[in-house]
């Protein structure tokens, strides 16, 4: 298995790789939680085309059915849901990733080095 950090054996870590690591992964799960949000947007969107298409002008055969429409409404419910549920997950691996990174006396705020790598 390859180390943590190249160059330093597993358990071998010295407080500034640490620092750097825990950053790593808070930079990752950062990342993370903009495409979950980008996401929930997503589907809120796609929540409103749905919306459209259910809208029946003239009750022509050519309409979507009111099953499949529901059927469909059902599906996006359910995505919009578990991604929730992803965030909420995500959010508090950030909030104890942010714990990790104070205890090392470093300032969360400034910890982030944008992308992760």
């Amino acid at each position: 298995m390859a180390p943590l950090v190249p160059g330093r054996e597993k358990g071998k870590l010295t407080m500034s790789d640490t620092a750097e690591y825990y950053t790593k992964l808070r930079d990752r799960a950062a990342k993370l939680a903009q495409s979950l949000d980008d996401a929930v947007v997503a589907l809120a969107v796609t929540h409103i085309d749905v919306e459209e298409i259910g809208k029946g002008d003239i009750g022509d055969e050519a309409e979507m059915s009111e099953t499949s429409l529901e059927d469909l409404r059902r599906c996006i419910a359910n995505a919009a849901f578990h991604v929730r549920m992803a965030e909420q997950i995500n959010n508090s691996y950030l909030r104890d990733l942010s714990g990790y990174l104070e205890n090392l006396g470093l300032d969360v705020t400034r910890a982030s080095s944008g992308r992760a790598g």
